[in-house]
């Protein structure tokens, strides 16, 4: 896949929705993320939970993984299905789900690796991430990886604070922490407090039968 590929992919996603945390990588983010990412997914099953980044769409065609993207917003689903169609990506699907529901059995225990992005709950203690997270290891086999993209900026009393509690969470819920790629993502549009706010790859080895996890939301995701 030439840069040119990842350039249309990259200019083509539907602006960001602020009002449920969308933010994009910028490209040179999501090229780093091939990179980083590719030992980790490379002809493997991978779940996306969120994919407004479109990276499911770079990894089906960069590192031959099967994706499944579980996507509430329906821009981001017809688009992804459009690039799908024009670049002829057969390993790669697309269905409308909303993380408030359960995970259908369909897709539990079932995969390799997941990619999450989550809302990052600067005012909720990280009860987004949480979610996120209890649904991304529903759908992954014992044994499998784990990739959570969350922000690690120590200028913010919150973000080291919610690191603190997503790792707590997942040890929890026997997750082992592999590798933390810190600070390498920028993102368009932030607010002009947060310009140089950077976000990580949170890598973890999943050793199966989680028992902590949140199974109904009783709370608003997006604060």
């Amino acid at each position: 896949m030439n840069l040119d590929t990842i350039d249309y992919i990259s200019k083509s996603r539907p602006g960001a929705n602020h009002s449920v945390e969308q933010y994009l990588m910028t490209k040179d983010s999501l090229l780093l993320q091939k990179e980083l990412l590719n030992p980790y997914l490379k002809d493997k099953k991978v779940v996306y939970i969120g994919d407004d980044d479109h990276l499911s769409l770079i990894f089906s065609l960069y590192s031959n993984s099967e994706s499944i993207v579980l996507e509430l917003d329906d821009r981001i689903i017809k688009n992804q299905k459009k690039i799908k169609d024009e670049l002829k990506i057969h390993n790669h699907k697309i269905f409308k789900y909303d993380v408030s529901d359960d995970i259908p059995y369909t897709y539990q225990n079932t995969f390799d690796a997941f990619i999450i992005n989550p809302p990052y709950g600067s005012k909720n203690q990280a009860y987004g991430s949480k979610v996120w997270i209890s649904r991304a290891l529903k759908c992954l086999k014992t044994g499998g990886i784990g990739i959570t993209v969350l922000p690690f900026f120590f200028e913010k009393k919150w973000s080291i604070e919610n690191m603190l509690i997503v790792q707590k969470f997942l040890t929890l819920n026997n997750c082992l922490i592999i590798k933390i790629d810190n600070d390498k993502h920028s993102y368009e549009d932030l607010p002009a407090k947060d310009t140089l706010m950077r976000s990580s790859n949170i890598i973890i080895q999943y050793l199966g039968n989680a028992s902590n996890l949140i199974d109904k939301v009783d709370q608003n995701l997006y604060r």
